[in-house]
C-alpha cells in the first residue's frame, strides 16, 4: 500500500483533479525525482491555460461597470447573433426532413422556431440600432414623448429576450 510521507501535505496537489492527485503524490515521494522537478512536470501537464471559447461574448462585456440588466441584454442578444452568423443556426430544416432525420411535425415546429429567431435577429441587426439611436439622441422637449419612446424600445427588447430564452435549448449547432 502506498504511504504518504509526513512531510508531504495534500496542499501540494490542491487544485488538481482527483484522478491526478495520487499520481502526483507518488511522483513526489519517488526518491529519483526531486519534489521541485515533479511539481514542474505536473504543472506543465495540468495547468495549461485554456483558450477562451466565448471570446465573442466576453469582448462585449469588457470595459466600464455595467448594470446586470445590460449584461443580460448583451449576453442574450450576442448569443443569438453568434448563433445566426457564426453557427449558421437558421439553416433550413427541409434537408433534415428530406433525409428522414425528422418527421413533418418536428419540421413544422423547427420552421416556427426559426421564423421567430430570424425575426428576433433582424430586429437586433436592423430595427434596434435605429430605435437605440432615437432614444439616445432624442431632442424633443416633451418628456412624455421620450418616456413613450423609451418604453416602446424596452418592450420590444423584452419581447426579443423572451423569444431567445424560450428557444435557448436550440441555440447550438
Amino acid at each position: 500500500m502506498f504511504k504518504i510521507p509526513d512531510n508531504i501535505k495534500m496542499k501540494h496537489v490542491h487544485g488538481y483533479p482527483p484522478y491526478e492527485q495520487m499520481s502526483i503524490l507518488k511522483d513526489i515521494c519517488n526518491k529519483s525525482t526531486p519534489y521541485s522537478e515533479t511539481r514542474k512536470i505536473s504543472i506543465g501537464m495540468t495547468k495549461k491555460k485554456n483558450k477562451n471559447q466565448q471570446k465573442w461574448l466576453t469582448d462585449k462585456l469588457k470595459g466600464d461597470w455595467m448594470d446586470k440588466e445590460l449584461i443580460i441584454e448583451i449576453a442574450l442578444f450576442e448569443s443569438l447573433i453568434h448563433y445566426v452568423e457564426k453557427e449558421d443556426g437558421l439553416n433550413d430544416a427541409a434537408y433534415e426532413l428530406e433525409n428522414g432525420h425528422i418527421d413533418q411535425k418536428t419540421a413544422n415546429a423547427n420552421k416556427k422556431r426559426q421564423k421567430e429567431l430570424k425575426n428576433a435577429y433582424l430586429y437586433l441587426k436592423n430595427e434596434r440600432p435605429a430605435l437605440q439611436y432615437q432614444v439616445d439622441n432624442w431632442g424633443g422637449t416633451n418628456v412624455n414623448e421620450y418616456l413613450i419612446l423609451e418604453e416602446s424600445f424596452l418592450k420590444k427588447d423584452t419581447k426579443i429576450m423572451n423569444t431567445i430564452v424560450k428557444y435557448r435549448g436550440y441555440l447550438w449547432n
